[in-house]
């Protein structure tokens, strides 16, 4: 059983629902033949989360705040 590195979670998989899936699946099939190469959902995801990461991060907790004040 391997170890678990703390800070890190062993989970790989997280649940989207159906819709967000076929919308990230149909922006990788456009992708993929726009460049004429085969880009993955889980590439497209992971290129989302590494450019736009903390911008998203920044702008959810903008929102969340903001909608806490007006309570």
């Amino acid at each position: 059983m391997p170890k678990s590195v703390p800070g890190k979670s062993s989970t790989a998989v997280i649940y989207i629902g159906q819709k967000r899936y076929q919308e990230l699946a149909k922006q990788a099939r456009e992708i993929s033949y726009l460049s004429e190469s085969n880009i993955r959902p889980s590439t497209f995801l992971q290129f989302l989360m590494d450019e736009f990461g903390e911008q998203a991060r920044t702008e959810l907790l903008r929102q969340l705040l903001s909608e806490k004040q007006k309570e």
